[in-house]
């Protein structure tokens, strides 16, 4: 019986120590200087079960701003992809330049129509896609 209760005490006296823990890093409970220990420590105010993502994520996300032209942004995506844009772009603009030069089965020639039916949308429509 004094080996059970004596489980029983260690386990409760742990449970207590977690609590205190988990209570001081989550700013319940205020340090000996009135600071609370979460701003001590710059633990992050998501909490996990909140908002997962977010809190894993935090950092990255407050450092990097996420343009407007862009639906994502990536450690390693977004300068190639800008890349990516600027070449293609480029190319549009070289096969759009030469567009007498193409067969009007070609690849080259049926872009050329997209993008004339494009800018055909959006004078009708008084919008800007290009």
């Amino acid at each position: 019986k004094k080996k059970k209760s004596g489980i029983i005490f260690v386990a409760i006296f742990v449970l207590i120590i977690v609590i205190a823990i988990v209570l001081l890093l989550f700013k319940v409970i205020p340090n000996n200087k009135g600071e609370k220990i979460a701003e001590q420590l710059e633990v992050s105010l998501n909490r996990l079960e909140d908002d997962f993502y977010e809190a894993i994520n935090e950092e990255i996300l407050n450092d990097n701003e996420l343009n407007s032209d862009k639906a994502y942004w990536g450690l390693f995506t977004t300068e190639t992809q800008d890349r990516v844009d600027e070449k293609t772009a480029e190319i549009v603009k070289n096969i759009i330049a030469n567009r007498e030069e193409y067969d009007e089965d070609s690849v080259e020639y049926k872009i050329c129509k997209l993008y004339d039916s494009v800018l055909e949308s959006e004078n009708k429509h008084d919008i800007s896609i290009i």
